[in-house]
């Protein structure tokens, strides 16, 4: 009302400077003076209402209180990276060549299943050779028995056959020596054409291929690596007082692409690393997860920290480009309750976690703090309040 009334009262002198004007009355400077004191008296008056406040509606506002603590408890993150329980790295026991690859990386294969052949086109002329001589030999052999059956019999008859049947018994002898060399040589080939193709020993997923078809693999080299399909665990570095609280078979909480989930404690490593006073623990993460091995996930872990704050919700803090943080913190205006007026107060980001974040500042408990539409707030305005409940144990999930 006030501020109109000084818009016209301008009006109106201007109107009179150009009625006096025009009469050339005498008394016109006069006249000027009292109305420019009074429109100055009225501008005087407006000036001393802070920022014009009464002409403009206080801004409501969402506030919660806050609540000093001297400590807060943090989730501390530890990766770790996930691995099968049982892993081998396969090969041949001999060196050849590679005919064929029959399965692919991160492919499923049954205990059993061929995985990589070699070349056995010598092998197998090798093994058909021996199975000759092998014939061969046992034919001497008969054809031996024989001769020296019928020269026994020559024998009993009254002959002087002496010196062949001995001769004889030699060269039966002899046979014997070679056919079992050449039946254990051909046992041995035999093996290793069985052994030129490389089976599942347990069911698993092939977790790499080293080598193609067509390459030479040498004596133990390993052509793929096979991991144990389903159980997978995981290893972890954790501080040394925070290993001592765990035991075997405790269920800690795990975070990945997954979301949350849990693992079970297999082994704690009771020695610490000297360099890091670290404690290496192992988990064994649920099966359905389906990880595989490489893939890296977090152990989550309560950790207390000694520093007094208090929480907010994430929406009142208010970021600039100098990386510092602030919030909009009400004081009273005058003695009316209903309206306050903002001011902006510097705070120091400690911690986060979902939507709460825990802050360091000398503001007093009970200090109301707005949470909401604050990017488009200025300190100074005044504002009405609407007091909200808020709990930061709802907004951590607890």
């Amino acid at each position: 009302m006030g501020y109109k009334l000084c818009r016209f009262m301008w009006v109106l002198v201007r109107v009179a400077v150009y009625c006096i004007d025009c009469m050339r009355y005498a008394g016109r400077s006069v006249f000027i003076l009292s109305l420019v004191s009074f429109l100055f008296s009225c501008s005087d008056s407006n000036s001393s209402m802070p920022n014009g406040s009464l002409f403009v509606e206080p801004r409501a506002v969402n506030v919660v209180r806050i609540h000093r603590e001297k400590s807060f408890t943090a989730q501390r993150e530890f990766a770790g990276r996930v691995e099968a329980n049982h892993r081998s790295r396969l090969g041949f026991e001999f060196v050849g060549k590679v005919v064929s690859i029959d399965v692919e990386q991160g492919q499923r294969v049954v205990s059993g299943a061929a995985l990589a052949s070699l070349d056995t086109g010598l092998l197998n002329l090798d093994i058909e050779r021996l199975k000759a001589q092998v014939k061969e030999i046992s034919v001497m052999i008969e054809q031996t028995e024989t001769d020296i059956n019928r020269q026994e019999a020559l024998k009993r008859k009254g002959l002087s056959v002496g010196q062949q049947l001995d001769s004889l018994r030699s060269q039966l002898s002899a046979n014997h020596a070679r056919h079992a060399a050449a039946k254990a040589e051909l046992a041995g080939l035999e093996l290793r054409r069985k052994k030129s193709t490389l089976y599942a020993p347990f069911d698993g997923e092939v977790a790499e291929v080293y080598l193609e078809e067509g390459e030479t693999v040498g004596e133990a080299q390993p052509l793929l690596l096979l991991v144990e399909a389903s159980q997978r665990e995981a290893t972890f570095g954790i501080p040394q007082d925070q290993g001592e609280q765990l035991s075997i078979g405790q269920k800690l909480p795990i975070l990945g692409a997954f979301g949350m989930s849990e693992g079970t404690v297999k082994h704690i490593r009771r020695s610490v690393s000297a360099g890091t006073l670290s404690r290496t623990i192992t988990l064994n993460l649920p099966e359905q997860l389906a990880l595989s091995d490489g893939v890296i996930i977090y152990l989550v872990l309560p950790e207390k920290r000694h520093l007094p704050g208090f929480w907010l919700p994430q929406s009142a803090l208010i970021g600039d480009v100098r990386g510092t943080w602030s919030i909009y913190a009400l004081t009273a205006s005058g003695s009316d309750n209903e309206s306050s007026r903002l001011r902006k107060h510097v705070i120091q980001h400690i911690y986060q976690r979902k939507s709460a974040v825990y802050v360091q500042s000398d503001l007093a408990e009970g200090t109301e703090v707005v949470v909401n539409g604050t990017h488009s707030l200025a300190a100074g305005i005044p504002v009405a309040p609407r007091v909200q409940t808020w709990q930061a144990s709802e907004s951590l999930g607890h």
